[in-house]
C-alpha cells in the first residue's frame, strides 16, 4: 500500500477560533498600486511574519486579498482565515480562494490547504486580527435595500458620521442569508496593457452572480488619517469638476462599490445585490486634486510668460483719459484686473475646446467599424488580401505543419443589420467564413481497456474538448468561431498523423485504423483505441453533446503532453540542421568536393533521419501508465493482505513521461532501529521493471504482474529471517547456520526457502528458523538431554558429562504465541529460553 508520509487536517472557522475578540488589530497589506495600472510580481508577503510586525504573534486573521499567484501559478481572489504560529501552537491555515474554472469560465472556490501548505499572499490585503478569544461584538442586521449603497458602504459612512475626523475600523463577519450577490473575480492572468480606467478594470475583471448563503469577511475603516487630514485642506465645491465628472463618478460608485439598486418591486429577499468594494474610495478627491493641480500649473505658466514677455505679450487695455482727480494707482490696479480676466476666459474657453475634443475622441473609440475591428483581426491571425477578398489562415503551416488542409477562411462584412431599430451592444461589423468541414467542435477520444480484471479500468478521457461555439462577454464575435475551427483542424491533423504512423509502422500485433478510429494492443489482453470525434453545429448535434459533456472526463495534463509531442514533430520539420555547402573545396573525388571536407557518412545521415514518431510516443507512454498503474496495485494488494512483515511504498513526484520510481521498504512494526529494513527501488519504464537493491544487484522483471508479486513475496519472507539474525546478536545469540537459499525441505514454487539456526549465550538451547515465501515459517527448538524424558537410556554413555548435550528438535506452535509479529514473538522465545544470572 503506498505510504502517505504526511496528512492535513483543515479545520474550520470554528475550530480555529473561539471568537474575534482580545487585543484586535487592522493591518492593511500592500495596496492598488502594485495592481494597477501594471502589476508588480515582486510584492508577495506572509501571513505569520506580520502577526509578528502588528506585535501579536499567534493572532487570528481573517480579511480579504489577493491570492498568493507565486504558488498556485495563476492570479486569484484571496480569503485568509489563520490561525498564525506562536511559540507553543503550530499555524493552521484553513484560508479559501476563488478563480476561474478555465474548464468553462465559472466560479470555482477551493481551499487553500488542498493545494498549498504555505502561510503566502500577494499585492495587497486588508487583515483583521485578534487573539481568537470569545468576548462581545457589534451585531448589525439589515433585511432590504433602500438606496443606492451597499451594506458595508452604509456601516463605513455611518462610523464616518458619527466620529468625524476621527478614523475608526472595523472587522468579523457577516452572513447574507438570501438573495443574490455580484461580485468580481481577478482573471487567471494579469493584464499585460495598463489599467488607468475603471472602465478598463471593469472589462479585465470577472463578474459573477453568487446565490446566498455567503460567509463574508469585511475589513474597512471609516476614513484615512492622512488623506483626510489633507483632503480637509481643499474645497471642491467650486473646483473644475463638472456635473458631468461627477455624475460618472457617482455612477463608477454604484458599479464598483457594493449595491448597485433593486428596484422597488423586487422582493425583500431575492433582490441583486452587488457586493464588490471598489478598488480605491478616494478615487473623486485624487481626480480632484489632479485637475487643481493642472489649473494652477497653467495659470502659473500663463503668467510667468506675461511677466517675462518672451513668448507672448498681451496688448494694453485701451482707456480714456485719465481725470484729474482719480488716483492712477487705482486705475492701475483696475487695468490689471482687466488683464486677468481676459487671460482666464481665454484659458475657460480652450479647456472647454479640450473637453469637447476628448469626449469626441472617447465617442469614436466606442464606435466599432469595419476597418478598426479588421485591425484587431490582424492583431491575433495571419490575414491577406487576394483581389477584392480578404483571407485568413488557421492552418500551423508556419510553425512547420504539413497538413493538406488549407485552412482559409474569409473575412466579411456584416450587413445584418436594421438601420430603423437600435444597433445591438454585440453588434459587430466584421463576420469570418470558415470552411464546412471545420465548422461545429472536435475532440479526440483516448480509451484504454483490459480484458483481465486485475486491476481498475483506466478509463476514457476526450482531448481537445471544447465547448459548443459561445461568444464570450467583452470577446469579439469571430475570435469565438475561429478558435473552435482551428481546435478541429488541429484535432484532424492530429488524427490523420496518427493514423499515417499506424499504417507505417511495423509491430508483432498490426495496428487497425477503420475510419475515425485506431486500435493498438501494447501488451496482451490490453487495447488502445484512440478516435476522432466531430460533431457540427445542427441541433441534434448540441443536444448530444450537451446531454453527454461531462468536466470529470477531461485530462488536461495528457493533452498537454500530445501538444507538446504534435509541436515537437512540427519543430522536426524546421530544423536547423544544414548540409555542408563549402563555397570551397580541396581538390581530389569530385564527390567529396560536392560533399565537402567535413562530409556526412551514411551512418550520420542515418541517424537525423530517424526520428520517433507520434504514435510510437502515445503508445510507449500508454504501456508505462499501465505497468505503473499495475504495479501500484501489486504493492497496495499485498500490503492489504499481508500484515508481517509491513510493506511500504514512497512514489517519487519528478518523473519522466516514459519511467517512474517508487521506493519499496519492507519493514517489522516495532523494531525498525534493530532490523534493518530492505529497501528495493523499482524503476518502472515502459516494459519492464528494474529493481535496485541496496547493495547495487540489479533484477530485471518483466511487465507480467505474477513475476513482480513473486519477488516481493520472496523478499518479504527473507526479510523475517534476516531480522532473527540481527535480533540474536543484540539479545547475546550465536548465530550457528545461516543460507538465503535452503535446498532441504519442501520445494516453493516461488523462490527459494530462507533458514538461520541460533544458540543461547549458554549454549543449552538452540532456535532453528526455516520461511518460505508459500509454506512460512517453521519454528524448531533443541532441549538440552537431561530435560527431554522421551530419550532412552544407553548403556555406552555412562559419564553424566554427556547428558549436557542437545537433544533432538521439536516444533513450537507458533501460531499459540502471543505477540503482534513474528520478530516481537522470536523475542519472547529467546527471553523465555535465556535464563536471568544473577
Amino acid at each position: 500500500m503506498a505510504c502517505a508520509e504526511f496528512s492535513f487536517h483543515v479545520p474550520s472557522l470554528e475550530e480555529l477560533a473561539g471568537g474575534i475578540c482580545g487585543k484586535t488589530r487592522i493591518a492593511e497589506v500592500g495596496g492598488v498600486p502594485y495592481l494597477l495600472p501594471l502589476v508588480n510580481q515582486k510584492k508577495v508577503y506572509d501571513l505569520n511574519k506580520i502577526a509578528k510586525e502588528i506585535k501579536l504573534p499567534g493572532a487570528f486573521i481573517l480579511g480579504a486579498g489577493a491570492g498568493p499567484f507565486q504558488t498556485l501559478g495563476f492570479n486569484s481572489e484571496f480569503m485568509p482565515v489563520i490561525q498564525t504560529e506562536s511559540e507553543h501552537k503550530p499555524p493552521v491555515n484553513g484560508s479559501y480562494f476563488a478563480h476561474v474554472n478555465p474548464a468553462d469560465g465559472g466560479c470555482l472556490l477551493e481551499k487553500y490547504s488542498e493545494k498549498c501548505h504555505d502561510f503566502q499572499c500577494a499585492l495587497l490585503a486588508n487583515l483583521f486580527a485578534s487573539e481568537g478569544q470569545p468576548g462581545k461584538v457589534i451585531e448589525v442586521k439589515a433585511k432590504r435595500r433602500t438606496g443606492p449603497l451597499n451594506f458595508v458602504t452604509c456601516m463605513r459612512e455611518t462610523l464616518e458620521k458619527h466620529y468625524g475626523n476621527k478614523p475608526i475600523g472595523m472587522g468579523g463577519t457577516f452572513i447574507i442569508q438570501k438573495g443574490k450577490v455580484k461580485s468580481h473575480i481577478m482573471p487567471a492572468e494579469f493584464s499585460s496593457c495598463p489599467l488607468n480606467s475603471d472602465e478598463e478594470v471593469n472589462k479585465w475583471l470577472h463578474f459573477y452572480e453568487m446565490k446566498a448563503p455567503l460567509v463574508c469577511l469585511p475589513v474597512f475603516v471609516s476614513r484615512d488619517p492622512n488623506l483626510a487630514r489633507l483632503a480637509q485642506r481643499i474645497d471642491f465645491s467650486q473646483g473644475s469638476g463638472s456635473e458631468e465628472e461627477e455624475a460618472a463618478g457617482t455612477e463608477g460608485d454604484a458599479q464598483e462599490w457594493p449595491g448597485a439598486g433593486s428596484s422597488a418591486d423586487q422582493d425583500d429577499e431575492e433582490g441583486v445585490v452587488k457586493f464588490q468594494p471598489s478598488l480605491w474610495p478616494w478615487d473623486s478627491v485624487r481626480n480632484n486634486l489632479r485637475s487643481a493641480l493642472t489649473e494652477m500649473c497653467v495659470l502659473y505658466d500663463v503668467l510667468s510668460i506675461v511677466r517675462d514677455k518672451k513668448f507672448m505679450t498681451l496688448d494694453p487695455v485701451s482707456q480714456d483719459a485719465l481725470p484729474p482727480k482719480q488716483n492712477p494707482q487705482t486705475l492701475q490696479l483696475i487695468s490689471k484686473k482687466k488683464s486677468l480676466a481676459g487671460a482666464a476666459q481665454i484659458l475657460l474657453k480652450g479647456a472647454e475646446r479640450l473637453t469637447k475634443s476628448v469626449t469626441e475622441n472617447q465617442e469614436n473609440k466606442l464606435q466599432r467599424d469595419f476597418n478598426s475591428e479588421l485591425l484587431r483581426l490582424r492583431q491575433h491571425w495571419k490575414l491577406r488580401k487576394v483581389g477584392d477578398k480578404i483571407l485568413g489562415d488557421l492552418s500551423y503551416r508556419s510553425a512547420g505543419s504539413l497538413f493538406p488542409h488549407h485552412g482559409t477562411f474569409e473575412v466579411i462584412k456584416n450587413t445584418d443589420l436594421d438601420l430603423d431599430k437600435k444597433i445591438p451592444e454585440d453588434y459587430c461589423p466584421l463576420d469570418v467564413q470558415i470552411p464546412s468541414d471545420l465548422e461545429g467542435s472536435a475532440y479526440i477520444k483516448v480509451s484504454i481497456q483490459k480484458q483481465a480484471p486485475d486491476i481498475g479500468d483506466l478509463g476514457t478521457v476526450n482531448l481537445f474538448k471544447r465547448p459548443l461555439p459561445k461568444s464570450k462577454p467583452g470577446s469579439p464575435h469571430w475570435q469565438t468561431k475561429l478558435e473552435a475551427a482551428q481546435n478541429v483542424l488541429l484535432c484532424k491533423e492530429i488524427f490523420a498523423q496518427l493514423s499515417r504512423e499506424a499504417v507505417q509502422i511495423k509491430s508483432q500485433v498490426p495496428h487497425i485504423v477503420v475510419k475515425n478510429q485506431i486500435i493498438s494492443q501494447p501488451f496482451p489482453s490490453l487495447q488502445l483505441s484512440i478516435s476522432l470525434c466531430h460533431s457540427s453545429n445542427d441541433k441534434k448535434s448540441q443536444k448530444f453533446a450537451t446531454e453527454k459533456q461531462c468536466p470529470e472526463d477531461h485530462l488536461y495534463v495528457l493533452e498537454h503532453n500530445l501538444h507538446l509531442l504534435i509541436r515537437e514533430f512540427h519543430k522536426q520539420t524546421l530544423s536547423s540542421i544544414m548540409m555542408p555547402h563549402p563555397a570551397s573545396a580541396p581538390f581530389g573525388h569530385k564527390r567529396m568536393r560536392l560533399s565537402g571536407p567535413q562530409a556526412f557518412d551514411k551512418n550520420e545521415i542515418n541517424s537525423l533521419q530517424s526520428s520517433e514518431g507520434l504514435l510510437e510516443k502515445i503508445i510507449k507512454q500508454a504501456k508505462h501508465i499501465f505497468l505503473r498503474s499495475r504495479a501500484a496495485a501489486t504493492i497496495d494488494s499485498l500490503a492489504s493482505r499481508i500484515e508481517d512483515p509491513q510493506i511500504q511504498a514512497h512514489w517519487s513526484n519528478i518523473n519522466d513521461v516514459y519511467e517512474s520510481s517508487v521506493k519499496v521498504l519492507i519493514t517489522s512494526q516495532g523494531y525498525e532501529q534493530i532490523c534493518k529494513s530492505i529497501q528495493l527501488q523499482l524503476n518502472i519504464g515502459v516494459e519492464q521493471i528494474r529493481v535496485v537493491h541496496r547493495d547495487g544487484r540489479v533484477i530485471t522483471l518483466s511487465y507480467q504482474e505474477q513475476e513482480l508479486q513473486d519477488f516481493l513475496l520472496s523478499q518479504m519472507s527473507q526479510h523475517q529471517v534476516h531480522a532473527v539474525q540481527q535480533l540474536a546478536k543484540v539479545m547475546g545469540w550465536q548465530v550457528l547456520s545461516f543460507s538465503n537459499h535452503v535446498g532441504l525441505g519442501p520445494i516453493e514454487s516461488i523462490g527459494n526457502a530462507s533458514a538461520i539456526t541460533v544458540a543461547s549465550p549458554s549454549g543449552d538451547y538452540a532456535i532453528s528458523v526455516r520461511n518460505g515465501p508459500e509454506s512460512g515459517s517453521k519454528i524448531m527448538v533443541q532441549f538440552p538431554r537431561n530435560q527431554c524424558k522421551d530419550l532412552p537410556k544407553s548403556d555406552v554413555l555412562q559419564d553424566n558429562k554427556w547428558s549436557h548435550l542437545r537433544g533432538p528438535f521439536k516444533e513450537v506452535q507458533w501460531n499459540k504465541m502471543e505477540g503482534r509479529n513474528f520478530v516481537y514473538k522470536m523475542e519472547l522465545l529467546m527471553s523465555a529460553l535465556s535464563p536471568c544470572l544473577l
